[in-house]
């Protein structure tokens, strides 16, 4: 079902305190929102770990397997696509194996959107809340408000991920330059972090959703490509050409250049100079 024919049934607004911390995978028994308010922490699905802030939005359809790890104060929309189940009003805890198909209440897939999406975005926040206000005041024509908020909601989520994603990317190939022309003085992923002027988790999901890569691997891979440099170019010494692109060791670097070149910088150097 495409987005556009969406009738959408609220089956339970909360504002929850906090998100204890999960060990295992979990499955809904239907569609979910979720909306960071406060706190910080990670929510792990079964091929990936992200991390999440204030103002991320998560949304996750039924049976798809995740759980939380840390405390944050969440809006938590539980929804149908579709008023096909609207008799089943009570709302169900996520159980900890996969759903047989008849006991998902509604199997309905909204097509623009994947099994799950994480985005980081404020422009929810008051239309969430607004949502929530909505629905636990309750009343016949609450019911039809809610419903069309939501749909607004989901449109914008579909919206605005396929223009953030291209604006993402964007983001991370100027973050690659960034590296590539500053490695050897980039202290911490903070630092590039302050110099584009995002939140670090935000700059890391991005980096890591963009390139597969994280912002630390990045780095570590740009100061070896400099000292493959150095070391086929200067007369550096190894030592000089460790703590020259930012290594805290010789030891360090040699550990690190060997596990990503399959040589030693000392190998590297006499190979080349053959």
């Amino acid at each position: 079902m495409k987005v556009i024919d969406i009738n959408p049934y609220v089956r339970e607004v909360q504002i929850q305190s906090s998100v204890l911390e999960g060990d295992t995978l979990r499955f809904a028994f239907d569609h979910r929102i979720f909306y960071v308010l406060e706190g910080f922490g990670q929510i792990i699905f079964s091929d990936k770990r992200i991390e999440v802030a204030p103002d991320t939005l998560i949304y996750i359809r039924p049976n798809v397997g995740y759980y939380f790890y840390g405390k944050m104060k969440v809006i938590v929309i539980n929804f149908d696509p579709t008023r096909n189940a609207c008799d089943k009003k009570t709302p169900l805890c996520p159980i900890k194996h996969k759903l047989k198909a008849s006991n998902v209440y509604d199997d309905t897939v909204i097509e623009e959107l994947p099994d799950y999406l994480v985005t980081c975005d404020p422009f929810f926040k008051e239309h969430l809340l607004s949502v929530a206000k909505d629905f636990n005041e309750r009343g016949e024509f609450l019911v039809l408000i809610t419903s069309s908020r939501l749909k607004y909601i989901i449109s914008e989520m579909v919206l605005r991920s396929k223009k953030h994603f291209s604006q993402e990317k964007a983001l991370a190939e100027k973050i690659y330059g960034y590296i590539r022309l500053n490695v050897d003085v980039i202290k911490s992923n903070d630092e590039i972090a302050s110099h584009f002027g995002y939140h670090p988790v935000y700059i890391g999901n991005v980096f890591k959703k963009i390139t597969g890569k994280t912002l630390h691997q990045a780095r570590l891979e740009e100061k070896i490509n400099l000292a493959c440099k150095w070391l086929t170019q200067t007369d550096k010494s190894i030592e000089d050409i460790a703590f020259g692109v930012g290594f805290s060791s010789r030891n360090h670097f040699c550990t690190t250049f060997k596990a990503i070149m399959k040589t030693s910088p000392l190998q590297f150097r006499r190979k080349y100079d053959n």
